[in-house]
């Protein structure tokens, strides 16, 4: 079917898109954002709550639904195989996003949120170390990968585009920095406008580099090109007395790094759980199981960014009141968790039941039935993984990264072991079942480190009636199976809507507030 449509299509399409991104570039490189009042409750907190977490919300479902437009277009035409080579490649590079980050960004939004006064001082810190650090894992990168392609596992364009995605490290983590302090100042806004400006960006270039046949490379030269115009624009919009370059604090780096070594810890042993899998397929079994695999992450990653929106927006108030005021911080947490729940139980039926058609949607006939089957079990770590995330940062709120650490290393150690022992014989189900299980592992001792410090985590109370509500969804799916994927989808997901307001898992009157909150920050 692509074969089918002229060149000229998709290299017109792709110069419109670029063009439309470059645009939408300029005019917001030519605003300077300031920054919010330092509130925690009250209208106006609400609003900016309501304003931080939906608009990056709205431009994350616009972002990675043009992603999937994109993706639909260049997974059919890279196949299995060699999207399986751009998948690894991918999934390497993800192992050192935690290692040049060094936990640093989110250690920023915190400090900067309880001082603001000191953003200069800690921007231009963060800045140089991670920068550093960056330009030093390049050459890790290409060794890895020369030492995958010796023994005949992976082919020199491999090399080639770990390269490339390594050098998008540099931009990457400038751009990760000035959001760090966007998000400190609470104006994830802007950070999410210029998100649906790199997607523009990156599907318009890369739409051209799959048509030029430059495959998978293309893919990571598109990449490191948006990251560039991304941190460009980012560290335009900073205020000038934040960017003014300050001296050198040996001493403050060094304070810095001792109390971001948890994070870092923590953000890379979430990495290696989450992404091992990828890397012991490669190895153990066939190419293709990545491909087939790869294609289902496309959506686990997608929601999996989802619960970033909500907690993000929140963070810099719980970072001000987790010292002093427990009981506001508990409400916070209880309606942040409630309404994820809902989200992450309706999204876990909808692409379990449908896995067929989503994959179909995004890979084609030559995906199924292995990444329908893969997404099926996958998706299935939504609910725990939301629990996980916005439990993670309320723990370090209240300055519990240390712990965390301990969490996460008794996950990663499981999750390491299963892989090691079960996918060289299972493959890519086994993957996906540890990775839900993994989930799991890491919720129980995040149980006990939010009890030692009189935090709740109201997994039951939060999660019984979206369960129920997900129970009558797929009834419904079960029901209508006979019928095409589509409207038997839209049924499901109303009788779930109904029943979640039904069973009252979203309270009427936390909606109404929302609802007026959003109204105003729309005024």
């Amino acid at each position: 079917m692509i074969q089918q449509i002229p060149l000229a299509v998709f290299l017109g399409s792709g110069a419109a898109l670029t063009a439309l991104a470059l645009l939408m570039f300029w005019r917001l490189a030519g605003r300077t954002v300031s920054a919010e009042t330092a509130l925690h409750s009250g209208p106006v907190f609400l609003r900016r709550v309501a304003r931080n977490a939906l608009v990056p919300l709205l431009a994350m479902v616009i972002a990675r639904g043009l992603m999937w437009a994109f993706a639909a277009y260049y997974l059919r035409v890279l196949g299995e195989e060699n999207y399986g080579y751009y998948a690894h490649a991918v999934n390497l590079i993800g192992f050192f996003g935690p290692l040049t980050d060094f936990g640093l960004g989110v250690l920023l939004t915190r400090e900067v949120s309880r001082r603001p006064d000191a953003a200069s001082a800690y921007f231009a810190i963060v800045q140089r170390i991670r920068l550093l650090l960056s330009v030093a894992a390049v050459p890790f990168v290409l060794l890895i990968m020369a030492s995958i392609w010796y023994v005949d596992i992976v082919p020199a364009n491999a090399i080639v585009t770990a390269g490339l995605l390594a050098v998008a490290l540099v931009p990457a983590n400038a751009a990760g920095t000035a959001s760090s302090l966007f998000a400190a100042r609470e104006r994830m806004d802007y950070t999410a406008l210029v998100q649906i400006a790199t997607a523009l960006f990156t599907v318009g270039l890369g739409t051209v580099a799959i048509a030029l046949g430059w495959g998978y490379v293309g893919l990571a030269g598109t990449a490191l090109i948006a990251n560039v115009a991304t941190a460009f624009v980012l560290l335009r919009a900073l205020p000038r007395e934040t960017t003014v370059r300050a001296p050198w604090d040996g001493q403050l780096a060094r304070t810095l790094m001792l109390a971001s070594f948890p994070l870092m810890l923590n953000a890379l042993l979430n990495v290696v759980f989450f992404r091992i899998d990828i890397q012991v397929l490669t190895l153990a079994r066939d190419i293709t199981e990545v491909g087939f695999y790869g294609a289902a992450y496309k959506y686990v990653e997608a929601f999996a960014l989802l619960p970033s929106a909500l907690v993000l927006a929140l963070f810099p108030a719980l970072s001000r009141i987790a010292p002093t005021d427990r009981a506001a911080l508990q409400s916070i947490f209880n309606k942040a968790l409630q309404f994820m729940l809902v989200l992450a139980v309706g999204g876990a039926v909808c692409f379990s039941w449908y896995a067929t058609s989503f994959i179909w949607l995004i890979g084609g006939e030559s995906f199924l039935p292995h990444g329908a089957t893969a997404l099926a079990i996958l998706i299935w770590f939504l609910p725990l993984s939301y629990v996980n995330a916005i439990t993670q940062y309320v723990l370090i709120a209240l300055d519990q990264q240390k712990w965390i650490a301990i969490a996460f290393a008794l996950a990663t150690a499981f999750n390491l072991v299963t892989n090691i022992i079960f996918v060289p014989q299972y493959g890519y189900a086994a993957a996906a079942v540890t990775t839900v299980l993994s989930e799991l592992v890491l919720l129980a001792p995040f149980f006990v480190i939010a009890r030692r410090w009189e935090v709740a985590i109201p997994v039951f109370s939060a999660g019984w009636r979206p369960v129920l509500a997900g129970a009558g969804m797929f009834a419904v799916a079960w029901l209508t199976g006979g019928i095409p994927a589509l409207p038997s989808m839209a049924l499901a997901g109303l009788a779930y809507l109904g029943l979640v307001i039904v069973l009252g898992a979203l309270p009427r009157q936390d909606l109404a507030r929302f609802w007026s909150a959003l109204r105003g920050a729309q005024d």
